[in-house]
This record gives C-alpha cells, structure tokens and sequence, in this order.
C-alpha cells in the first residue's frame, strides 16, 4: 500500500480508487494521467538534491 501511495504521489498521478470494493473483492483502479506535471518536475528536482532512501 504504502509503496503504491508513494509512487502515485511521486508521479503526480491521482491516488489509487477502491471505491468498487466490497466485503469479498478488492477493485483496484489506477489512472494514468498525470495530474500536476509541475509537481512532479518539482518532485524530481528535491530527490536529485536529496541523498537516497534507505530502502530505495
């Protein structure tokens, strides 16, 4: 979860949609678009100025 959050986040994309989710099943759906492409030029730019991840 965490990791689908992050790079969802990461690529200016909207969250992951479990609105289609009941008791029995997990729906799933990503979209593709990128929504704030600013943002993830701005995103982009601090992790080249950051030292890496440890869990990266």
């Amino acid at each position: 979860m965490d990791k689908m959050f992050y790079n969802c986040i990461m690529e200016g994309k909207a969250l992951p949609d479990y609105s289609g989710t009941d008791p029995y099943q997990v729906n799933l759906t990503f979209k593709a678009p990128i929504l704030d492409a600013a943002f993830v030029i701005f995103i982009r730019n601090e992790q080249n100025r950051s030292p890496p991840r440890p869990d990266s």
